[in-house]
């Protein structure tokens, strides 16, 4: 008689841990139906012990000789390019494409308008 009362309890535990687990898994479809970024276990981010320009060893540094009345006017990246857009005060704007991984001229574009 006592053998059976303690598979009774099993019985009785692990039904409420099922019960238990639809219920938390009821919740999550809930809230993920109303907020699609829920989560219940949330990734914690490490943040690395030394910075990452300390880590990153680049290979060239780059010089850009520009005219006296010249100033970069904007950089932007794309793919394995960077451009950068030259301007001077008599409005005679160029682009420069460099290659990201050496610094080399892919192209120059000059801008020319009509006078």
């Amino acid at each position: 008689m006592q053998r059976n009362k303690a598979l009774v309890s099993i019985v009785i535990t692990l039904g409420f841990i099922i019960i238990g687990g639809l219920a938390v898994l009821g919740y999550g479809l809930f809230k993920k139906a109303n907020d699609p970024d829920f989560k219940f276990f949330k990734k914690s981010v490490q943040k690395p012990d030394k910075p990452l320009h300390s880590n990153t060893n680049f290979k060239k540094s780059i010089s850009i000789l520009l005219a006296k009345k010249e100033r970069v006017h904007g950089i932007a990246t794309s793919e394995n390019k960077i451009t950068i857009h030259i301007t001077s005060e008599n409005k005679q704007d160029r682009l420069l494409i460099l290659n990201a991984n050496n610094g080399a001229l892919i192209g120059q574009i000059k801008f020319k308008y009509p006078k």
